[in-house]
């Protein structure tokens, strides 16, 4: 599946977000956590990168940008909302769907492939 590199570097740029706000959040954490949670943070960074290049191979970096950055940006909202408790508004989500709507629609359609 062309798709799946986009969604995995969209995954792995959400979660290294995910460890990279617990490195940095001033908290009462030890040291030797928030110094692993940075190592994670870069080891998945570099994931992200590995397959956004395989999603460009495959898709073309329009889609493959486009994919990317929408399925980071709602992962990203639902791991702020599973681990850190942030508010997920409704102007937010109709936002979000009118993405996945222009997703769907540049992925199917194949006279906008780049």
């Amino acid at each position: 599946m062309q798709i799946l590199s986009c969604l995995l570097s969209g995954f792995f740029a959400a979660t290294a977000g995910v460890f990279g706000k617990y490195a940095f959040m001033p908290q009462d954490g030890s040291l030797p956590v928030r110094v692993l949670a940075f190592g994670v943070m870069l080891v998945l960074n570099s994931l992200m990168l590995k397959y956004l290049m395989e999603s460009y191979k495959h898709l073309g970096a329009g889609k493959a940008t486009v994919v990317n950055f929408t399925c980071n940006y709602i992962l990203s909202a639902a791991m702020g909302y599973l681990f850190y408790s942030e508010a997920i508004s409704t102007q937010w989500l109709l936002g979000a769907t009118t993405m996945l709507v222009g997703v769907y629609i540049i992925t199917q359609d194949s006279k906008l492939s780049t």
